[in-house]
């Protein structure tokens, strides 16, 4: 689910319930990969040659601590086994692609993901399972572990021969954690069946939310086939929130790969003085409170109808900034205090670096050595490791508010000015913007933004 599921916990401790009440969510299976939210997951699809070795997949994505592939013939490969070199055997589903992992043939196979940050979600196609072998199991961070296979989750076995490629997969069998403890490991698993596993999905889904997911599927490459596989959109969403009065806060989305349209992102939080945002690795968007309200230096997680949910006080005043590095911490900067490491299960912080700077926000570099922080119209590096600090670049075209950081190392950032309501681009080698505006808002006084483009 997006948003609100490591919220749950946390906005019952704020009604006063935490010590009274133990809420312990069970996972769920699912079939239909469009469940997953869209710009709020990743996809292994093995088709790039940086997918084609467990290594390789490893080194690619951030949060994928390890990959091992084992057992019954079980490689990446672009082509059948030569014993089984028919496509009822499986194959790819990718939109446009060839590879796929090939499994099962004459022994157990085994493939198994270990996350750096836990995920909320995760799953993977199926093909050529005709004898219903095929299973998925979760290692949940409280220890646990949890088993679906293709039956259990309404899949069906598809031909052991047929004159039609039309049946090859089975489907999506996924996990959600629905609620209670992440995702840490999953482990799938083919047994002496010749099949097929290909694109899997990790990151943030809301199980149930699509309905029955196609089963059996056509192969992607099967001419003439009906009903071709579809899936769900890697969307570029940039989310904002825009002061207005004093302390009451607009949250807006805007979605990038669709025409850049701008949509409010449910009512005015009343009071809540959000100065910054920040999506996790599971796709949850954080936010944090100015020193105008009640609630000063408070993290909350974002509801999906965009109401707020009290995670906990930080103890620090005004946070300004908020940002992930790469390994999935939280990070804040304290107005006039410095820059804090934050506890997402309870809010509470501690500082790391004592600053009386007046940053407006903060952003992690892509490759974590460096920390961007902006103050006026200065751009400072941090490098946590030597505990340097040095001004970056002081070309900005006006006093920023926001800054959040691209997949290209680039910035997006807002100004403060009533007359400027757009979110441009920053070159931090160059320290030049971008003169085309990435896209013109209705907003005036854009507090935060967060980004999950990549």
């Amino acid at each position: 689910m997006q948003f609100n599921k490591l919220s749950l916990i946390a906005l019952m401790a704020s009604l006063g319930l935490g010590a009274t009440v133990c809420v312990k969510a069970s996972p769920v299976g699912f079939n239909n990969v469009n469940d997953f939210q869209s710009g709020q997951f990743k996809v292994i699809t093995f088709d790039p040659a940086d997918e084609h070795s467990a290594s390789a997949i490893a080194a690619k994505f951030n949060n994928i601590n390890a990959v091992s592939i084992s057992g019954g013939g079980a490689t990446i490969s672009n082509t059948y086994h030569p014993s089984h070199h028919h496509p009822y055997a499986g194959g790819s589903v990718s939109a446009d692609g060839d590879y796929w992992i090939r499994w099962g043939f004459y022994g157990g196979s085994n493939v198994n993901l270990t996350f750096v940050n836990p995920v909320d979600s995760v799953g993977a196609f199926v093909g050529g399972d005709a004898n219903g072998n095929a299973s998925m199991t979760v290692t949940l961070t409280d220890g646990s572990t949890f088993t679906v296979t293709t039956s259990s989750v309404g899949l069906v076995n598809v031909p052991n021969s047929t004159s039609s490629y039309c049946n090859a997969i089975n489907g999506f069998m996924g996990v959600d954690s629905n609620g209670g403890a992440l995702i840490q490991s999953v482990l799938f698993s083919e047994y002496r069946d010749a099949a097929s596993l290909d694109s899997i999905y990790f990151g943030a889904a809301n199980a149930g939310q699509s309905g029955a997911g196609q089963t059996p599927m056509p192969t992607a490459d099967a001419e003439n086939c009906p009903n071709p596989p579809t899936f769900p959109s890697e969307d570029c969403l940039i989310y904002g929130v825009n002061d207005k009065d004093l302390n009451d806060s607009q949250l807006f989305v805007i979605n990038a790969t669709d025409g850049f349209t701008i949509d409010a992102f449910g009512e005015v939080n009343t009071g809540a003085d959000i100065e910054a945002l920040a999506i996790s690795m599971d796709g949850t968007l954080f936010a944090s409170s100015g020193d105008d309200t009640v609630q000063n230096g408070h993290l909350f997680t974002v509801n999906d109808d965009g109401s707020l949910a009290s995670v906990g006080a930080t103890g620090f005043g005004e946070l300004s900034g908020l940002a992930f590095d790469p390994n999935g911490d939280l990070w804040g900067w304290a107005d006039r205090e410095g820059l804090i490491s934050i506890d997402m299960t309870d809010g509470s912080a501690s500082l790391v670096f004592d600053s009386d700077y007046r940053v407006e926000d903060i952003a992690w570099s892509n490759d974590g050595e460096s920390l961007y922080a902006v103050a006026g119209t200065i751009l400072y590096e941090y490098q946590p490791n030597s505990g340097n600090v040095t001004l970056k670049c002081n070309t900005f075209p006006s006093e920023v508010e926001a800054i959040d950081m691209l997949a290209d190392g680039s910035l997006i950032f807002a100004v403060h000015e009533n007359n400027d309501t757009s979110i441009h681009e920053f070159d931090i080698e160059t320290c030049t913007t971008n003169i085309a505006i990435i896209v013109d808002t209705d907003y005036s006084d854009i507090e935060g933004i967060a980004s999950t483009c990549n």
